[in-house]
């Protein structure tokens, strides 16, 4: 991952979800003027169809097989399948802090988010600016959603995120979103107080 700017987006795919991610990349690209992406992959089927659609695609199935040997990663799983839905999101966290470990500042979204026409790096900078210089942006959702998140990296993130992956643990029931609520790390609404380093939109 080679890049002047230091910044990447992250992309997840499966491959029945082709049609989606082609979408998404088409709006990425045209429309939120966002060059520099990665498709992290998790099962070697899919892996083999974004190789033939010509995407930069990462063999992501270090972060799924170590930790989860009886789950099927190409299952398409609702959120009503515990058995498969948890583990397709936290695997995710893994590949982000790796990113973040790199020195890169991420954004990262689920395949079913589009994209309109503005500069999606320059309006997640000013959104973090105006809000306080804040580290992170989430939307939020009971209490963010990790569907869409924009991480700067330095060491509060990375301390943050190691510490995410531990909730899968230390919570097995709570999927990954509402154990967000549960880390230790200061946390800020962006109509509180502007100083405090990590933010909920």
């Amino acid at each position: 991952m080679s890049n002047k700017t230091n910044k990447i987006a992250l992309l997840r795919f499966n491959y029945p979800w082709q049609v989606m991610l082609e979408n998404q990349i088409y709006t990425l690209v045209k429309f939120a003027q966002v060059y520099n992406y990665i498709v992290m992959v998790g099962d070697e089927k899919s892996l083999q169809v974004c190789f033939k659609l010509k995407l930069p695609c990462l063999n992501g199935t270090a972060y799924f097989r170590p930790y989860y040997k009886d789950i099927d990663p190409t299952v398409d799983a609702l959120i009503t399948d515990r058995r498969h839905y948890a583990p397709l999101n936290w695997f995710k966290l893994r590949f982000y802090l790796d990113v973040l470990i790199k020195n890169y500042t991420i954004v990262a979204f689920d395949t079913d988010i589009a994209f309109g026409r503005k500069n999606l790096w320059l309006s997640l900078k000013k959104y973090s600016e105006d809000v306080g210089n804040c580290d992170m942006v989430f939307m939020k959702e009971n209490p963010v959603n990790a569907g869409f998140l924009y991480s700067k990296s330095n060491p509060d993130t990375i301390a943050l995120f190691k510490e995410w992956i531990k909730m899968e643990y230390m919570h097995p029931h709570v999927d990954e979103q509402k154990s967000f609520g549960l880390l230790k790390h200061i946390k800020c609404d962006s109509k509180y107080n502007p100083i405090e380093k990590l933010i909920q939109t």
